[in-house]
């Protein structure tokens, strides 16, 4: 499928559904090759999900993350000669410090870093919560950034009310099933479902970037999940990654309207 870039004011925002691994150069040459893939359809904005490049789990707490920023250089460096703009979460250590981050390369723009400060309860145990902006640009839009379980926070605990994004990223590690939906994103856990109800308040488009498979290592199980969801202003469901597969989502923001250019 080739995309030819318009000429008018909008933004082209790919979605990567990947698999979750704890191999930092498969992850990281993984990466390369889904900006390339997007690079090569006019997409403005890559997105990973919840800590891609490092993955997540509990093994990759202890790693020495000194090759870490080399990963993280190559990516820059990459994303500036694409001429593209790529949002990589990753695990991160600073001063001997763990943080849930998320790094935002642009080469007009600039780059800029922000860490998970909502944490979950073994999150904490671990790591420690981070500040950082929560909006970049690209191409004259503004987008926010929430955490995985940061979304069903205290509303507008990361966002300015009254400075609200053009369009909400949610990068995640969300526990999927075959049978979810969007008004139902657990059917066995009741308490995430308020997830629906907190995008509705904001009333901005929505991409929920999920994994596509989470690898247990204390089982070897590889569990299923996917089902990335985007949807409207008025969150209606324009677009969905497969269940328990990777896919590649091409999404068109123009205006306040989200639509879905296809699967790549």
């Amino acid at each position: 499928m080739s995309i030819t870039k318009s000429q008018a004011h909008l933004v082209r925002i790919g979605i990567a559904q990947l698999q979750n691994t704890s191999n930092w150069d498969r992850n990281f040459r993984k990466a390369i090759a889904t900006i390339n893939h997007f690079a090569r359809n006019k997409v403005d904005l890559v997105c990973f999900q919840e800590a891609f490049l490092s993955g997540y789990f509990a093994s990759v707490i202890e790693k020495d993350y000194a090759p870490m920023q080399d990963y993280l250089d190559r990516i820059r460096a990459h994303a500036y000669k694409k001429d593209i703009c790529v949002m990589m979460p990753s695990l991160s250590k600073r001063n001997d410090k763990l943080y849930n981050s998320i790094f935002v390369y642009s080469s007009d723009k600039g780059d800029s870093i922000l860490h998970k400060k909502g944490l979950t309860e073994a999150e904490a145990t671990v790591m420690k919560p981070g500040g950082g902006p929560r909006t970049f640009q690209v191409n004259g839009y503004k987008f926010g950034v929430i955490i995985c379980r940061e979304i069903n926070d205290k509303h507008y605990s990361y966002l300015n009310k009254n400075q609200m994004p053009d369009m909400l990223l949610w990068p995640a590690v969300w526990g999927m099933f075959y049978h979810s939906s969007w008004t139902t994103l657990d059917p066995e856990n009741p308490k995430w479902n308020k997830a629906f109800a907190k995008v509705a308040k904001y009333k901005i488009p929505m991409a929920l970037i999920n994994l596509s498979h989470q690898y247990r290592e204390k089982t070897g199980e590889l569990k299923k999940l996917g089902k990335s969801y985007c949807v409207s202003a008025e969150n209606k469901v324009v677009a969905v990654g497969a269940y328990g597969k990777p896919d590649r989502i091409v999404l068109q923001l123009q205006g306040k309207k989200l639509t879905k250019i296809g699967n790549i």
